[in-house]
């Protein structure tokens, strides 16, 4: 049943059948494990169990650098077991990255939101942004 989910393209499947096995914890089964994660990285909770997989070099070639990468979007996307891997300040500072490459690329009201959340970790910058949106009237109310 979930592989026929996952087979066309569904996220939790796909996290589902990767857990499975991930859990059998043999090495063959690391690499399935991280093959059906990475047809998954809309979920959290797989971006969060791909990163450990990066960071163990379970299933795929060790990099911390990509463990870290998809650690950042498994907070990103509200995974609280990645969240607790990070201060305050630097889950403002990831939001606050995440809201910058969105404005890069004109879509505001992405930006609004991560700029929200980084403001919502204290982060300074991101207080600066939104009052900027809001006294130029993008995406909020001119005031």
């Amino acid at each position: 049943m979930f592989h026929e989910a996952a087979s066309s393209g569904h996220p939790d499947a796909c996290f589902n059948i990767g857990f499975l096995h991930q859990i059998k914890q043999n090495p063959s089964h690391y690499r399935l494990a991280a093959c059906w994660y990475s047809k998954s990285t809309q979920n959290s909770r797989t971006l969060y169990h791909l990163a450990q997989m990066y960071f163990k070099g379970l299933g795929v070639f060790q990099d911390r650098e990509t463990g870290l990468r998809y650690l950042h979007e498994a907070a990103i996307h509200g995974d609280t077991e990645a969240q607790s891997s990070f201060s305050r300040k630097e889950l403002g500072k990831i939001y606050y990255q995440k809201a910058q490459r969105l404005e890069e690329n004109l879509e505001f009201e992405g930006a609004f939101k991560y700029f929200l959340q980084a403001m919502d970790f204290n982060n300074p910058d991101a207080c600066h942004k939104i009052g900027l949106y809001y006294l130029e009237g993008i995406y909020a109310q001119k005031i």
